[in-house]
């Protein structure tokens, strides 16, 4: 409560000062629409480029051996011709499992099997919308840390669930163990990409054949409430826009105006009977 009443003291007095809180509003939104647009374009230019990349070669036999196995069509996956050992699920309709000839070269059939069944596992939860919407969600919510924390965790969360269901499948962890230290280098996509993505928490959680469990930061959380109670005690606190007092433009006095052209407030004159009235009345 102490907290809530130093907040409308503090926009009370902004108030007072004449502060320019519309202005702040608008600038909000105009930040807002901005990153959320260059989320969607850094997005979309990324999956682009890489599959401007196509690999037109025959498939490797150990690749379409695990496609055959694993009941993967072609359209499913695609081989890009990229210097980089990369492999990720990337697309918004028609999702794709995306992976480099140079990392299908240095991988065992084994570990070649790992990779794509931690994608496989992307691919069929549609991981890749779920993540886009949530850091447009991220984006649109910059200003409360708690969702930034959250998305994060979120991507944990489903790298952790891929590399589970990979290990299930196949009763072991050394295959994908061994081909993420083949993977590893820095990657810059925002997907769910297999090379180095939270590479000591996922090795951990697969040694304990443990889930993910979400715990969100208390400091952020209180931040994030403060700034929205903030923001919504600003938003109440804009003030209502004046009419204008001048007569040219005010209505009553349009009314008046109409009404003395209409003669509505001119006095009532007595009404003299005529004589013809009167004698008639008397008759």
């Amino acid at each position: 409560m102490g907290f809530i009443s130093f907040c409308s003291t503090a926009i009370d007095q902004l108030t007072l000062l004449q502060f320019p809180l519309q202005v702040i509003w608008k600038g909000l939104v105009l930040i807002i629409v901005l990153k959320a647009t260059a989320t969607l374009i850094k997005t979309f230019q990324t999956h682009r480029r890489l599959v401007a990349q196509r690999s037109y070669q025959p498939l490797a036999s150990k690749l379409l051996s695990v496609m055959s196995k694993h009941h993967l069509s072609p359209k499913q996956i695609l081989v890009v011709d990229n210097p980089q050992v990369l492999a990720y699920t990337s697309g918004w309709q028609h999702p794709q499992v995306i992976i480099s000839q140079a990392l299908i070269d240095q991988l065992t059939c084994q570990e070649l099997e790992a990779v794509i069944l931690h994608e496989k596992h992307h691919l069929e939860h549609h991981h890749p919308r779920l993540l886009l919407a949530n850091q447009l969600l991220s984006d649109i919510l910059f200003f409360l840390p708690v969702f930034g924390d959250l998305f994060h965790q979120l991507k944990l969360f489903f790298e952790n669930q891929a590399d589970l269901a990979c290990i299930n499948h196949q009763q072991t962890d050394l295959y994908l163990k061994s081909a993420l230290a083949k993977a590893i280098q820095p990657q810059s996509l925002a997907l769910p990409a297999l090379a180095a993505a939270f590479l000591d928490q996922r090795i951990q959680l697969m040694t304990l054949r443990r889930t993910f469990v979400y715990a969100v930061s208390k400091t952020k959380l209180v931040w994030s409430v403060g700034i929205m109670i903030l923001l919504i005690t600003s938003f109440t606190a804009i003030p209502a826009v004046a009419l204008p007092s001048s007569p040219e433009t005010t209505a009553s006095t349009v009314i008046n105006r109409n009404c003395r052209d209409l003669q509505l407030f001119s006095p009532l004159k007595p009404v003299i009977p005529s004589h013809n009235m009167t004698i008639s009345m008397i008759k």
